[in-house]
């Protein structure tokens, strides 16, 4: 008949050798000397997160990512060479820093549609923008359900506001001081 035997993972029979007292360890068999002084396995790595690389094809990728690349490859437009947005500067930084960004693209890109553009509104500017969802999708700026999220906490919390055009379709401005 046959020994019986049980095995057991050595990374338990290392922490059980590890307590054995210095003398003790001499009379311990050379196989389980070995494992004693085994390095302790290195826990798993974990898989870090990669930013999205712009697609192979050039016609798959979105306006924003051919822009991105732009400024890698050759850096920022000069003012005196492109359009340029004022933004309230104290504002908006909150908004990047404290909210997320589905709040922070559709307040940004309420403030290109309105401010970025001539118009009868305050300052010589356009005062409202006509967005919808699948606008955010087809300019790949959010997913459809996260240009909603965008949208439904930016008016619950004040940023923007929102009136009807047409029978199903909205417009957008931001909420400005002393316009209340």
């Amino acid at each position: 008949m046959s020994e019986p035997i049980i095995t057991m993972p050595h990374a338990i029979l290392k922490a059980f050798i590890d307590h054995i007292p210095g003398p003790y360890r001499d009379n311990l068999s050379p196989e389980l000397l070995a494992i004693a002084n085994e390095a302790a396995p290195k826990p798993p790595a974990k898989p870090r997160r990669r930013r999205r690389e712009p697609a192979a094809d050039p016609s798959t990728c979105s306006p924003i990512e051919h822009t991105l690349y732009s400024v890698q490859t050759f850096g920022f437009t000069h003012p005196s060479h492109g359009p340029f947005l004022m933004v309230p500067t104290k504002e908006f930084k909150a908004i990047l820093l404290l909210e997320t960004k589905a709040v922070a693209a559709v307040i940004w890109e309420i403030m290109e549609q309105t401010i970025g553009w001539e118009g009868n509104g305050l300052g010589g500017r356009r005062e409202w923008a006509p967005l919808t969802l699948r606008y955010f999708v087809r300019a790949r700026i959010l997913s459809m359900s996260k240009a909603e999220d965008g949208i439904k906490q930016a008016l619950a919390k004040g940023y923007i506001e929102r009136r009807k055009r047409g029978v199903r379709g909205y417009e957008y401005r931001l909420r400005w001081k002393g316009t209340n």
